[in-house]
């Protein structure tokens, strides 16, 4: 054969193109339809593995067991086989032989030198290296393919092959390298299509969280900064509930937090209101306001004692008026006789004569006069309040000018006087502040307008309403929570109690323990239930990334890559574990912001995720090239003429 001229070689070579395409189903007048094509999926494979030596391996195998038939013969009929299917098929057949050749790149470290060369960043010697690899995939690829008889014939083939071997994988590998960061776009593709999105379980769901209480991360971070935590927000009470029924360390773990949170939110929130509305007064503010009322009233008698002890006899002005109130009210004058029997430290005052005239049977002195003021004031109100509007205001005139007298005489029991009307102001404020919250917003604002200029009486009415937000919020959940909203009856008038720099603190430790509560209010009793956790058992799948996603992404698809992280992550994360669901009540029920900022940002998971499919691409990559080797051989060897 080796004298053979070039001509003779083309002759034989059209003459074996002529052989190889006669079908052994011929068509025309008469013949047989040609069937379908018999699955040649194991075939494709080991033409991949094999460098295309495949059917010739297999030939020479049946043509040695006993009644087989000649090596050609086999061969010839395999090549058919494998023609044919490769036309009706060309999908499958492609993918077979990226999967043999993927199998055949595992264990041999030689073409590992194209996934170094591509990412070495040195575009030259890249193109060089994977053109060196290429032509020697390439000759062994045709020489595999090769139909040729003769050893020429097969140098042909394996020296077209060779050369379309390196053109082909280097224009494709400098491509590649041209694109510079194609795959670094395709990740911020990816990272762009999930958006702020975690790529883990754990930080999925709390991002799930995060997105029903409607707010951003940065809010949820303020929100802890100002000391609401994530499961402070009444509108995860659904997310939280359904923790507890999934059961577990996380459900109870729940259950338990969740309890103690509306305890401490609550008592939080009542001590604001307390140092806003009886700052320094013991928590049980009716038993700090008896307390004060009595201290006073101790005050209020001492003060009383001293200033009568050092008095002196009255002036001769303030005995005839004193004596001026007993005759012209003679019920008055009667009452004063009662009094003085009654209370064993008191000398009897007044004196009546044969002709009923009331006179003094001794001296007065300054405590007599008080006790006469007291009497004749109290007289006035009586007639008042019995709808004797006249008389009480003749009283009222008459009462006026003995307190004008007796404080003229003695300042000191003016003071002392003052101090025990503002003791009774305090303790009929405290009175009316209990009430408050049942009346009209408006009469609220009307009675804080009022004692705007009386500072006990106002923190006393303060008081008050605080000891009726405690009885409230004992007797109901929804009462904190109320008073947080500003368009309520109990928040609109809860604002006209506070003072008005505490609003708005107040309001929000309100608003925490309200929502808290309702959390609280919705949890079932007890954690787990087996319907839930079969439910969950059920739903539990993974989702396998298939060979012909890989090489969408091997050849940068961006879709393909995306479907590939989201496959993954569906794969490795098929429900969340306990475990997990703990780490998401971990940070829900945090109060360290740093913690959360931490939970909601960390990318770390994603960029594990996309090395992850960076890797799997680069080894994708070199067996698609080679894939690309062979299918350029093959075909641009028909083309020219060679494989025959």
């Amino acid at each position: 054969m080796a004298g053979k001229t070039p001509e003779e070689i083309l002759a034989d070579a059209q003459k074996r193109l002529s052989i190889s395409n006669q079908s052994i189903y011929p068509e025309g007048p008469g013949s047989v339809a040609r069937p379908p094509a018999q699955s040649q999926m194991g075939r494709m494979g080991l033409q991949g593995m094999t460098f295309g030596f495949g059917d010739e391996i297999e030939a020479a195998i049946k043509s040695i067991i006993p009644g087989g038939a000649s090596y050609e013969v086999e061969r010839d009929k395999i090549r058919q086989e494998l023609a044919q299917y490769q036309a009706e098929n060309p999908g499958k057949a492609i993918t077979m032989e990226i999967l043999g050749s993927l199998a055949t790149n595992a264990g041999a470290g030689v073409f590992n030198k194209v996934r170094g060369a591509i990412s070495s960043g040195k575009t030259v010697p890249a193109i060089r290296d994977v053109a060196k690899v290429g032509a020697v995939e390439g000759g062994l690829y045709g020489l595999g393919t090769s139909e040729a008889d003769t050893l020429t014939g097969m140098g042909l083939d394996t020296g077209q092959g060779a050369l379309i071997g390196a053109a082909v994988p280097a224009g494709l590998t400098g491509a590649v390298r041209a694109g510079g960061g194609i795959f670094r776009g395709v990740a911020d593709y990816a990272r762009e299509k999930f958006g702020d999105r975690a790529s883990n379980a754990v930080q999925a769901e709390i991002m799930r969280i995060i997105e029903a209480t409607g707010k951003s991360s940065d809010e949820i971070v303020q929100d802890i900064i100002d000391g609401r935590i994530i499961a402070d927000n009444a509108t995860l009470a659904m997310v939280l509930k359904n923790y507890v029924v999934e059961g577990g360390q996380s459900g109870a773990e729940v259950l338990r937090r969740g309890t103690e949170r509306a305890r401490t939110t609550s008592a939080r929130a009542q001590g604001e209101l307390a140092g806003s509305l009886a700052p320094g007064m013991d928590r049980n503010v009716i038993r700090g306001m008896s307390q004060t009322d009595e201290a006073l009233k101790e005050l209020e008698n001492k003060a009383y004692n001293t200033v009568f002890e050092q008095a002196g006899d009255l002036s001769g002005d303030l005995t005839q008026q004193l004596l001026s109130i007993y005759q012209r009210y003679p019920e008055i004058a009667t009452d004063a006789q009662k009094l003085y029997k009654r209370r064993k430290n008191l000398v009897p005052l007044l004196a009546t004569a044969d002709n009923g005239a009331v006179g003094f049977a001794r001296a007065p002195n300054l405590e007599d006069a008080e006790i006469a003021y007291r009497m004749v004031r109290d007289l006035g109100g009586k007639e008042f309040r019995e709808g004797s509007g006249t008389m009480g205001s003749a009283v009222a005139d008459d009462t006026s000018a003995l307190k004008n007298a007796i404080d003229a005489f003695s300042p000191d029991l003016a003071a002392a006087r003052m101090a025990a009307s503002t003791r009774r102001g305090i303790s009929e404020n405290f009175k009316q502040g209990k009430l408050a919250l049942g009346k009209d917003p408006d009469e609220i604002q009307v009675i804080m307008e009022d004692l705007a200029n009386k500072p006990e009486q106002l923190q006393a009415y303060r008081a008050g309403a605080m000891a009726a937000i405690r009885f409230k919020a004992k007797k109901n959940k929804t009462t904190l929570g109320n008073m947080a909203k500003e368009d309520s009856q109990f928040g609109t008038i809860l604002r006209y109690i506070l003072p008005e720099e505490d609003i708005d603190r107040v309001a929000m430790q309100l608003d925490i323990a309200g929502q808290s509560q309702e959390i609280a209010s919705k949890l079932p009793n007890t954690a787990g239930s087996p319907t839930e956790l079969l439910r969950r058992e059920r739903a539990a799948s993974g989702m396998d990334v298939g060979l012909e996603e890989m090489g969408r992404a091997a050849n940068f698809d961006p879709r393909a890559i995306v479907g590939m992280v989201s496959k993954m992550i569906a794969k490795e994360t098929p429900g969340l574990s306990d475990a997990e669901r703990m780490g998401v009540v971990d940070i829900m029920y945090s109060d360290n912001p740093s913690l959360v900022m931490d939970a909601l940002n960390n990318k770390d998971a994603l960029d594990r995720l996309m090395d992850m499919i960076s890797t799997r691409i680069s080894q994708v990559a070199p067996a698609a090239r080679r894939a690309t080797t062979q299918q350029s051989v093959g075909l641009l060897s028909g083309i020219t003429g060679g494989n025959q």
